[in-house]
């Protein structure tokens, strides 16, 4: 599983775009940044209304278990 955020540096005002693939996992849950049940596969654009560095944790569970990937 990978998550990935598509710029290094975002500023107040910015939004960048987080995109995630998983393979053969069932279902996924982020936390940090942002929360809530995701697809298994996707993207999701955030915008930054506030200062500081933001953390977007993504934890997808399957058949062999859970996975957890992060992105700053």
């Amino acid at each position: 599983m990978q998550i990935s955020v598509g710029a290094p540096k975002a500023f107040v005002g910015d939004s960048v775009t987080l995109t995630w693939a998983t393979q053969q996992a069932t279902s996924c849950q982020a936390t940090g940044a942002w929360s809530g049940a995701q697809n298994t596969q996707g993207s999701v654009r955030v915008a930054f209304t506030t200062g500081g560095v933001r953390s977007f944790v993504l934890a997808c569970t399957g058949a062999g278990g859970t996975v957890t990937d992060s992105a700053r």
